[in-house]
């Protein structure tokens, strides 16, 4: 048997806020997750974790300008340029797959 619970106006803007808390929540988290496995990656490839740390320092501009480009939905594509104008081959994403199948 499922019970429905009918919320009020105020009741919803809450329980949408808790729900956006816990997402923006579990969106830091796999963003923190990411830098563990390149920064590990990095560090079996034999860069030194001076080197690492350097990279780890400068996430936090780069994500800085991930965000401006974001606003737009050009994000990924940003980095993805980026990447592949600097000899570094990457996926893109599947928002970017289905872009491009349109």
């Amino acid at each position: 048997m499922k019970a429905l619970i009918h919320l009020d106006q105020n009741g919803k803007k809450v329980m949408e806020r808790r729900v956006h808390d816990a997402v923006m929540k579990e969106r830091a988290d796999i963003s923190t997750r990411a830098q563990y496995v390149w920064a590990l990656s990095m560090l079996q490839c034999g860069l030194p974790p001076r080197t690492v740390q350097r990279v780890s320092d400068h996430f936090e501009a780069v994500l800085g300008k991930y965000m401006e480009y974001q606003t737009e939905d050009l994000g990924d594509l940003f980095m993805r340029t980026m990447l592949h104008d600097s000899g570094v081959e990457v996926k893109a994403t599947s928002r970017e797959r289905k872009r491009k199948r349109k």
